[in-house]
């Protein structure tokens, strides 16, 4: 599996998918962008077909309405009709077989005009029956529409089905005598088809009902899902629908147009098939571009793998003829040219150090005898010594000569030594030191037996001990006391060096503080050199615990902090 990547994880192979990949993005987003903007742009189309539908259903419905109202209002104001419901509200309760026989001589001329219009009822405003001559108008209509009748001024009134039979619908209007101010003088009722109203706009896939203001249905097929509602879409028997609803400014009748949109989903389907098809071809012809793009653009680089390539296995590396590809290939040829310029100067360079380094190793090896002499020197006189009975003078000189050679020489590294190697070493010192200042210097260590393999950087401690003889012992004049003492922490060591000497003013012990910051000019040697190596070995926060105090009543505390197991 990693030799497949490391083999095709090329650049070109990268920026071929990537292109791919951009390329995949753009054409779903635009497809699908453009597919659903068709949808909504169709679906805009359709809904404003079946708003013109019922827009145009609806005036049919206000016209063959107006059509009845007008034929009523005809009959209501007929000469005839008003002088017998006038005579008939003023005259005697019962009706003539004369006046029955005017009536229908009357409404003979009105009958072939609207044909739906199966009957003409006359009552009185008593709701007495005029003609025919049957039940009386309060039991055939509720008397919320008589009421209604009473106040419409002779307006037609829309009552609604008739409960014995759903065929029919009924219609009421006051019939207002013009001869006598328009005094009312009874109702003219009228049983019409419902059939009057159906349109021919129903077949398999369209329907239409139509319902009065009181939501009763007064036209269209019989259906299990009435249309009358607020939803948009109704599915009946696997079939989805689309409802559009129209409501009259006259009649405040509303028409409700279904639609089925199987024949709008097959086109949409075909419509979503073809921009598949676009889809894929514009992907395929992105994936031919985006290779030819990727083999172009990688083209020089492949040639300068092959160059390296084959640099790999020379001493020296070959230059190559800068490209004119275009302007960033070019100056990475030259950069190229360059940087293989550079390193075979620097290759001619490594190669003659090379011979000066065999060179100093040769006088380095040589140079070596000078110290060997000495410390057999130093040992001549430490035995010469103990012969005549020199035995402090001898262990002076002996500690010369292990001083000398700790401070030049170490067995394991050149800077890295145990702190028992480094107390052995501060004694020696300390006993030079003796040798000038006499019974003037005492000294003390506290140490752990368990801290003496600790490995800590040579000559970190003799330094400070150094100034602490010299700058704080020396120039009192009188007995000097130093303690060395080395303590453990969970995770540190604190070595704190003390002295009963003259001390250290508070000018100078602020400037030797200030000098433990990395960033600034050092001028003591000694402490800059403590904390450099402080830095390197450990860090910068490690440098900076160097610190310098003044020791009550007389003297100087120099402390450190050094982590445990963290020496590099």
């Amino acid at each position: 599996m990693k030799s497949f990547w490391r083999k095709y994880n090329t650049l070109r192979n990268q920026i071929f998918l990537l292109f791919s990949l951009v390329s995949i993005v753009i054409v779903v987003a635009i497809t699908s962008f453009g597919y659903n903007k068709f949808i909504k742009v169709y679906d805009t189309i359709i809904q404003s077909q079946l708003e013109q539908t019922s827009v145009e259903l609806n005036r049919a419905m206000e016209a063959k309405y107006e059509q009845i109202n007008s034929i009523a209002s005809q009959v209501a104001t007929d000469e005839d009709i008003q002088k017998l419901m006038f005579d008939l509200q003023q005259g005697p309760p019962t009706v003539s077989m004369e006046q029955q026989q005017q009536f229908k001589k009357v409404l003979r001329r009105y009958y072939p005009y609207v044909t739906t219009i199966y009957d003409y009822r006359f009552y009185t405003m008593q709701g007495r029956p005029v003609f025919p001559s049957s039940t009386s108008l309060q039991h055939a209509i509720s008397p919320q529409w008589i009421t209604k009748a009473g106040e419409a001024n002779g307006k037609l009134i829309w009552i609604g089905q008739d409960s014995q039979n759903m065929r029919y619908s009924y219609a009421i209007k006051t019939i207002r005598s013009m001869n006598h101010s328009f005094k009312a003088t009874g109702f003219l009722v009228l049983k019409l088809e419902n059939a009057y109203f159906n349109t021919q706009f129903e077949n398999d896939d369209n329907f239409v009902q139509i319902f009065d203001s009181e939501g009763q249905k007064i036209a269209g097929p019989e259906s299990p899902n009435l249309l009358h509602g607020t939803q948009e879409e109704l599915r009946i028997n696997e079939k989805r629908y689309k409802i559009i609803q129209s409501v009259s400014a006259d009649t405040n009748w509303t028409v409700y147009v279904a639609q089925s949109t199987n024949i709008y989903d097959g086109k949409i389907k075909n419509i979503r098939y073809f921009m598949i098809l676009v889809s894929i071809i514009v992907a395929v012809i992105a994936f031919i571009l985006s290779w030819i793009i990727a083999s172009s653009i990688t083209k020089p680089l492949k040639r300068l793998t092959a160059i390296l390539r084959m640099n790999r296995k020379d001493n020296k590396m070959s230059t190559i003829e800068a490209s004119t590809h275009n302007y960033e290939f070019h100056m990475l040829y030259k950069t190229y040219n360059e940087f293989i310029t550079h390193i075979n100067a620097l290759i001619d360079e490594v190669y003659e150090k090379q011979l000066l380094q065999k060179q100093a190793e040769l006088k380095a090896w040589q140079s070596q005898i000078n110290p060997h002499f000495l410390y057999n020197t130093l040992n001549s006189f430490y035995w010469r010594l103990i012969e005549h009975g020199e035995d402090d003078l001898a262990d002076q000189v002996l500690s010369m000569s292990e001083l000398f050679k700790y401070s030049i020489h170490s067995s394991k590294s050149i800077d890295i030594v145990s702190l028992e190697q480094e107390i052995h070493h501060i004694d020696n010192y300390l006993n030079l030191m003796k040798m000038r200042l006499g019974d003037r210097l005492q000294w003390e260590v506290q140490c752990s037996p368990t801290l003496e393999n600790l490995q800590i950087p040579k000559l970190l401690l003799q330094p400070l001990i150094e100034n602490a003889i010299i700058h704080g012992i020396e120039p009192k004049r009188t007995n000097g006391f130093i303690r060395i003492a080395i303590i453990e922490a969970m995770h540190d060591i604190t070595i704190t060096i003390s002295d009963n000497g003259i001390g250290i003013s508070d000018n100078i012990l602020q400037k030797l503080n200030n000098q433990i910051d990395l960033s600034r000019d050092n001028e003591n040697i000694a402490i800059q050199n403590i904390q450099m190596r402080l830095s390197i070995h450990y860090s910068t926060q490690v440098a900076q615990s160097l610190h310098f105090s003044a020791n009550k009543p007389c003297g100087t505390i120099v402390t450190l902090t050094i982590p445990k197991g963290e020496f590099t």
